[in-house]
């Protein structure tokens, strides 16, 4: 399944395995296997990230490498504690990729607090997180009066350490899991194996330039990713060009102007507060130094962002339609301007998302279907 849909990152070429390398005929080698993971991203030493921040792809591999290693012994519980003591210094500050954390008691409460949070959060929701989300998507879907989202290929952008993939596995024929990170890719696969799931593969690569042929993804699904991309526009392009006819994108992120506090800094109205007054803040609400690798967006730079993902070729514009309510979760109420974009012999479109207090949202729908009043 999987070597049916891969392609080359740098010319788009099919990919065929020779001794555990993936060799493209243009481009040569251009990703390891690594046991079940296929790794595009074995000799890149750096990624940049949103607000100058840079991730550091050697140290994570290092620990990845590590975390391999005794991944047939250890639960995904085991495998989670072992990358946080491997991440942890003398001091017990975590590394964070892509962030620039402070090392003051202060700092080290607020990372704590942080941490307890989202472990809380995580336990409450379990493995629910994709059964959780696909309901979402499905409800608001019927609330557009949108066709139902096929079930056959779903491909999870960024999807950390795959709470996500159980849900998924069960509604599609298959998931391909997409992160950046080795360490996230194996806590996944760990993840998987223990919920029994079979029909995912794992691939480490970058979520700007998808190793993945054009239109073959009944759903794509980022969540709380987009934040951190240093060029949005390049994933929101990857998303669209991977999505088949008939097929969904959704992209989830925080919204920076909401009441609410913003999950990465801690800080409500974050982006009303002026700059300079939100980098004094920040140290005492997460215990970060800046706000390297993390750039929330408001609804309209997520309206914009979504604008420059090219279209395919025949794609046309319909007019923009009235205001829709949709019915959403309580931590995200939303409501949308929808458009389509209808292709020549491929159905798909794409749904700017608008979102409510909490987070922005965004989902392509289907061609051949008539946008209501």
């Amino acid at each position: 399944m999987i070597a049916d849909i891969l392609a080359c990152p740098r010319c788009d070429s099919p990919l065929r395995m020779v001794d555990h390398l993936w060799e493209c005929d243009s481009c040569g080698t251009v990703a390891r296997q690594r046991r079940d993971i296929i790794d595009f991203l074995f000799d890149t030493s750096v990624i940049r990230l949103a607000n100058e921040g840079r991730w550091d792809l050697e140290e994570d591999q290092r620990i990845g490498l590590q975390l391999l290693e005794v991944l047939d012994e250890c639960t995904y519980e085991d495998l989670s504690e072992r990358a946080i003591r491997l991440r942890a210094d003398s001091d017990e500050f975590v590394s964070d990729p892509g962030a620039q954390l402070r090392t003051s008691g202060l700092a080290l409460r607020a990372q704590r607090r942080f941490a307890r949070r989202y472990e809380r959060v995580a336990g409450e929701v379990g493995r629910g997180h994709g059964h959780q989300m696909l309901h979402k998507i499905e409800t608001r879907l019927q609330d557009l009066r949108k066709s139902p989202m096929p079930r056959q290929l779903a491909i999870e952008v960024g999807g950390g350490d795959g709470q996500y993939l159980l849900g998924f596995a069960n509604r599609f024929q298959h998931v391909v899991f997409v992160d950046g990170s080795l360490v996230n890719v194996i806590l996944a696969t760990a993840l998987g194996r223990d919920d029994g799931v079979t029909n995912v593969s794992f691939l480490r690569a970058d979520i700007t330039t998808l190793p993945i042929r054009s239109s073959v993804a009944s759903l794509v699904h980022a969540n709380n990713v987009i934040e951190h991309v240093h060029r949005p526009h390049k994933m929101t392009s990857e998303c669209v060009r991977v999505t088949s006819g008939g097929g969904y994108t959704v992209v989830v992120s925080p919204n920076r102007n909401s009441i609410f506090p913003e999950p990465h800094f801690r800080l409500p109205l974050y982006g009303l507060i002026p700059r300079p007054l939100r980098l004094r803040l920040i140290p005492f609400t997460r215990g970060k130094r800046s706000e390297a690798g993390t750039n929330p967006l408001s609804l309209r730079r997520l309206r914009n962002t979504l604008e420059k993902a090219p279209p395919l070729k025949g794609v046309g514009r319909l007019r923009r339609t009235s205001r829709t309510r949709v019915d959403s979760p309580p931590d995200s109420d939303s409501s949308c301007n929808r458009r389509s974009l209808p292709v020549t012999g491929r159905p798909h479109g794409r749904l700017d998302g608008e979102s409510g207090p909490s987070s922005n949202r965004a989902l392509p729908h289907r061609h051949g279907e008539e946008n209501s009043p």
